[in-house]
């Protein structure tokens, strides 16, 4: 298998997958769901969801991955997630976001979060698909 023959076979399989659909629609600054799933100690999977501000969204085809952040218990936490990852169920849009950057590295600071970053709310989202 030729180099050309694999990545016809990679823009196939990016093609077909609800996951690329997702990772096109959701931007910088947005909230975004994830559900995750996860082995317990006694092998037991379950799904978990972490919802988190987007801060980067990177890569193409299987390499696509998303930075969220979120604050859990007084302490920030950062997770990469890639998005064609088995791990990851799926991958839902909560709240829309506005933002001139691609890379949200100032939201590192919590105490500009509220200044620096401005929200629509959620039902802007509603209305925006109806158009």
């Amino acid at each position: 298998m030729n180099l050309l023959d694999l990545r016809k076979y990679f823009y196939d399989f990016q093609g077909d997958s609800a996951k690329s659909e997702v990772f096109k629609s959701i931007k910088s600054g947005d909230v975004v769901l994830v559900y995750e799933r996860i082995l317990d100690e006694k092998k037991k999977e379950r799904i978990q969801k972490f919802s988190g501000i987007l801060l980067r969204k990177k890569g193409t085809l299987l390499g696509e991955n998303i930075l969220l952040r979120e604050k859990l218990k007084n302490h920030w936490v950062e997770k990469s997630y890639f998005i064609h990852s088995p791990l990851v169920q799926k991958i839902e849009k909560v709240r829309e976001g506005r933002s001139r950057r691609a890379y949200l590295s100032y939201l590192r600071n919590p105490e500009e979060l509220p200044i620096k970053l401005k929200r629509l709310k959620p039902k802007d989202i509603r209305e925006k698909g109806k158009k």
